[in-house]
Formats: C-alpha cells, structure tokens, sequence
C-alpha cells in the first residue's frame, strides 16, 4: 500500500514570494516569539499533530494542578501553626 504524500511546506511557499525586512511596515512591530507551525493536512500527520497537542495540553493541566495544591497545602499548614 503506497504512503500518502506529506503536506506541503509552508515554508517553501512563503520562500518565493518573501519580502526584505526592509520592506515592513513602520507601524507593525515584531515581537520576536516563535511561530506556531500550520496544522497538517494530511490525515496522518493530523492525527500524530492533534495527539501531540492533546498530550502537551494535558501535561500542563496536570503540572498546573500539583504545584497548585502544594502552594495551598502550604498554605494551610502554615494558617494551623499559629
């Protein structure tokens, strides 16, 4: 069974017609922050993309809640020691 091809490059169209940083406009301001990739649209590879972000934002979920209860179990052991 052959292999679907991959997706396009985004990269690779913008190649073509990018323009000169020179040629920005003065009013817009570059933050300088990473850019979020395109979501695929091969079936495949947006299957593999959309676990990946599950996974990540699940990940942080649960960072978010353990340092969140630790911070609140501080907190009330140090309110029962006075």
């Amino acid at each position: 069974m052959p292999r679907r091809p991959v997706s396009p490059d985004p990269d690779s169209k913008a190649a073509g017609a990018s323009k000169d940083k020179k040629d920005k406009k003065p009013g817009k301001k570059d933050d300088g922050g990473p850019e979020s990739p395109a979501p695929p649209m091969d079936p495949d590879e947006k299957l593999l993309y959309d676990g990946f972000q599950s996974g990540a934002n699940a990940l942080s979920t649960i960072v978010s809640f353990k340092i969140i209860f630790e911070f609140e179990i501080k907190c009330i052991l140090l309110i029962f020691e006075l």
